[in-house]
């Protein structure tokens, strides 16, 4: 055995075999620019020297998820650090009526969905289950907090 696995099985294959003994599925393809004959394992097309291996997603899209859930909790951080030391901004209201308070709330969660989405893309294609389960968790629970957060100010701010 030379100790391939089959990529589509994953049972142990001699470096010899066209077809998995397992599953039957080829292990001899084509290659996509020269259109010669090579194995499933080559990396580069021995023929035409091109790149055959795509970029491995499976972590790309958790880590996007994740940079966006950081730069969206900071910045909802960063919003509220500014309602808590001007409370007085949460009494103006926008030229729509709205006050500053249910604008942030609209913004926070508009910007949780964007967040979410690389979460979701890596839970449809099975990629990191349980850590995109998690994040997603956490990021709606911020969103909930930094709500019931602002509202808290801004009951508060009416107040005085």
């Amino acid at each position: 055995m030379s100790g391939l696995k089959c990529p589509y099985c994953g049972c142990e294959i001699s470096g010899t075999e066209t077809k998995c003994s397992s599953c039957g599925n080829d292990l001899i393809t084509q290659c996509q620019f020269c259109k010669q004959s090579i194995s499933v394992y080559e990396e580069v097309c021995p023929y035409c020297s091109t790149r055959l291996k795509k970029k491995n997603y499976k972590n790309w899209f958790y880590g996007v998820g994740l940079a966006l859930s950081i730069m969206w909790a900071l910045l909802m951080s960063g919003i509220i650090v500014v309602f808590v030391h001007y409370p007085t901004l949460l009494k103006y209201t926008s030229k729509r009526g709205d006050d500053f308070a249910s604008s942030f709330i609209e913004l926070c969660f508009k910007l949780v969905i964007v967040t979410c989405v690389p979460y979701i893309i890596s839970l449809v294609k099975k990629y990191n289950v349980k850590a995109s389960v998690i994040s997603l968790v956490i990021n709606i629970i911020l969103a909930i907090a930094f709500s019931v957060y602002v509202l808290h100010l801004n009951v508060l701010a009416r107040a005085h």
